[in-house]
């Protein structure tokens, strides 16, 4: 049976506030040294696209990002996309806490071979209520969160109606124990 023990918090009062300090889950995984940023711009003519590969690895992936572009076009989040990293560029995954030598155990890249986008799991029609910036998972809150499988593909793909359409695609990720 188990008993229960008193919890001592050493300096449990913040100085300023007078409040039990508390950090979300997101904001602790920031402290300690698992959460991570991609960022990645392009500027692509109407009917180009471009294509995020995440290739998860031995730890489940829970992440947030946006695609966010001065044009509109369609966007997709999709899981098992027929598409590989050959010929592609690296995009590098930023920790939160720049003291921090954890890395992580997926990887980006953009614009490597790609056929098809498999499982769409969601669209995104950017622009079409003056506003050009979608979700992938939730940047408002955990409800949305997109929490990944190990060891598979995922694929962010923008294709722009429009000519000289600038692209921003960003996630922000922490990773867990599968």
């Amino acid at each position: 049976m188990a008993t229960n023990k008193p919890i001592t918090i050493a300096n449990p009062i913040d100085g300023v506030s007078g409040c039990i300090p508390v950090l979300d889950i997101i904001h602790n995984q920031i402290h300690e040294g698992n959460h991570y940023f991609t960022s990645h711009y392009e500027k692509i003519g109407a009917g180009s696209a471009v294509n995020i590969l995440i290739t998860t690895g031995s730890k489940r992936v829970h992440i947030i990002g946006e695609i966010v572009t001065d044009n509109s076009g369609m966007g997709y989040f999709s899981v098992n996309p027929n598409a590989t990293a050959s010929d592609s560029t690296v995009i590098t995954e930023y920790n939160n806490d720049a003291a921090s030598t954890n890395v992580a155990s997926c990887s980006t890249v953009v614009n490597g071979t790609y056929t098809s986008s498999g499982t769409v799991l969601r669209y995104y029609l950017l622009g079409s209520t003056g506003t050009n910036k979608a979700s992938v998972g939730n940047t408002a809150g955990e409800a949305n969160e997109a929490i990944l499988a190990v060891n598979t593909k995922y694929l962010i793909r923008f294709v722009a109606d429009s000519a000289s359409t600038r692209t921003v695609i960003r996630t922000s990720f922490y990773e867990t124990d599968a």
